[in-house]
């Protein structure tokens, strides 16, 4: 229960900063759209992807103990290679692919075509993520 609870607690205080980012994107000019609903699915995606994952390593920690300070380092890691900082398209065209097989990657690049209307998300990939989730939850 109480990797759940970190989880649970990480993931609500990522609610007011969304909040935040839809108002600094209709601050930008975007026009909302219907589409920014999707944001919700995307997110239960996300929830059900990083607790799978947390609560994999939680059942690992006790067995390897360095794995504890490992997790930290490779989530940085994680982020900076996932598409934070630059967008998924200065990638050449015949890694693209490869690089979204990363679930965070693939994640912002749908939050990016849902809040600037770039594209229609893709939902059958975001529905394969939503059966892995549930499948290692």
């Amino acid at each position: 229960m109480l990797p759940l609870v970190e989880i649970l607690q990480a993931f609500l205080k990522q609610a007011p900063v969304f909040g935040l980012l839809i108002i600094f994107v209709a601050w930008q000019g975007y026009a909302f759209s219907v589409n920014w609903f999707l944001i919700v699915p995307v997110l239960l995606v996300q929830f059900l992807i990083g607790s799978a994952f947390a609560l994999f390593v939680a059942g690992l920690v006790p067995m390897l103990r360095d794995l504890q300070r490992l997790v930290p380092s490779g989530l940085t890691l994680m982020m900076f290679l996932s598409g934070v900082f630059y967008s998924y398209e200065r990638i050449p065209v015949e890694w693209q692919s490869t690089f979204l097989i990363n679930p965070m990657a693939f994640l912002i690049k749908t939050y990016r075509d849902i809040l600037l209307s770039t594209g229609a998300p893709d939902v059958h990939t975001l529905f394969i993520w939503f059966v892995i989730g549930c499948t290692f939850f």
